[in-house]
């Protein structure tokens, strides 16, 4: 039952999550994250590690989107140690193509934090990050997602140049 009950909890911040990023408020992302941290003390990594690892992913990527909208950092710190928690169970060996998807939003978060506190080593873990996503979606030949990292890559270095 409380697997059942964890599924439940991360449809239903899929749910909020799709309609929060419609918005331009945060509540409903909130109660998204609510959900996804609700429903880790059930999906555990010791129980079911690809799906923690998912659940991680999806958490970063609700706290990614509040994070942009927030003045602050803390959302998308949060959202970086998300990814990098997810990122023990999607590795490169195991789940390849879950591990560059990992890494790209990785490199989104770095990115947007750079775009807050304007520290350049954000820069340098987004470009490290996204470059490995890179190879990962050429060697699958998954042409959508070189697409989008390449535009991130393009755009990394060039905010990077500005430096």
């Amino acid at each position: 039952m409380p697997r059942d009950w964890a599924v439940i909890q991360v449809n239903l911040r899929n749910a909020r999550g799709i309609l929060g990023e419609r918005e331009r408020g945060t509540a409903r992302l909130d109660k998204a994250v609510s959900a996804y941290r609700e429903a880790l003390q059930e999906r555990t990594r010791a129980r079911v590690p690809l799906e923690w690892a998912a659940t991680q992913m999806d958490l970063g990527n609700a706290l990614l989107t509040l994070g942009e909208r927030e003045s602050g950092t803390v959302r998308l710190d949060e959202a970086v140690s998300a990814y990098r928690e997810a990122l023990q169970e999607n590795t490169r060996q195991r789940a390849p193509l879950e591990w560059a998807a990992t890494q790209h939003n990785l490199a989104l978060a770095c990115r947007a934090l750079f775009n807050k506190d304007h520290q350049p080593h954000h820069l340098d873990d987004a470009l490290e990050a996204v470059d490995g996503a890179l190879e990962e979606f050429r060697k699958a030949e998954a042409d959508f997602y070189i697409e989008q990292a390449s535009r991130l890559r393009e755009n990394i270095i060039t905010a990077k140049g500005k430096l």
